[in-house]
């Protein structure tokens, strides 16, 4: 996007939504306690409170950018009962939800991921690797446009045909590149990124709150991550 991010103090568009709803604390304390159990009226509510959310989000963004962003919906079938039901089975399972938001200057689509029980807000995305002949230009390569981004940020090589492959912090990347070759000589083909961003615990839109902290998950992650990557490695 080419003018995004406007500061960390970021406002919701309008009158939209502001609150994760009552079920919020209720739902973090099961979590929390590791009570939470199939059907949970707090999960549900959550899980919807948390589609409107990504749906706000997506809004501002566009009035934002004047590009097309918009959620990445993948049961067509069962539309957003199935999704819902999807982000519930995952806050039971993991405590953890998430949604998939399709940005027209990435190269793909990014994940947004909250995780209940670590407070943490990951943004995710995959960027294709830069067509070198060598492994390691191809790490090199990527780490030169990762200059400015954040130390925390997890980068993971990945190749044909794998789901995972050699992962390690940009901290420790700058100083060792080596640590993404892949042991077997396979040509890395793309990287995973992932920012790590602290949640917050209040349900609302305040400096402390869980709607506010989405925003500026995805807006840091796009401004010092995304932008420095560009959609295409080259």
């Amino acid at each position: 996007m080419q003018q995004m991010l406007k500061g960390a103090n970021v406002e919701l568009a309008g009158q939209g939504f502001q609150d994760m709803g009552p079920s919020w604390a209720p739902l973090r304390n099961a979590i929390t306690a590791g009570t939470l159990r199939p059907g949970d009226r707090h999960a549900d509510r959550v899980a919807e409170s948390w589609e409107k959310l990504i749906k706000q989000l997506c809004l501002r963004l566009s009035g934002e950018t004047g590009l097309n962003v918009a959620p990445v919906t993948r049961r067509r079938r069962s539309g957003a009962a199935g999704h819902r039901a999807d982000v519930v089975a995952s806050l039971i399972a993991s405590g953890r939800m998430g949604a998939e938001v399709r940005m027209p200057d990435a190269a793909g689509p990014v994940r947004v991921e909250a995780d209940l029980r670590t407070g943490q807000i990951e943004t995710t995305a995959e960027v294709p690797a830069a067509v070198r002949a060598r492994a390691l230009t191809r790490v090199q390569s990527l780490l030169r446009r990762l200059a400015d981004a954040p130390q925390e940020l997890r980068v993971e090589a990945l190749t044909d045909g794998r789901a995972e492959g050699p992962c390690d912090l940009l901290k420790n990347l700058r100083s060792e590149p080596g640590l993404l070759v892949p042991g077997g000589g396979e040509e890395i083909t793309s990287f995973r990124l992932t920012l790590p961003t602290g949640m917050g615990a209040k349900r609302g839109t305040d400096e402390t709150g869980f709607v506010r902290s989405v925003d500026v998950a995805v807006d840091r992650f796009h401004r010092q991550v995304l932008q420095a990557v560009g959609t295409e490695m080259g």
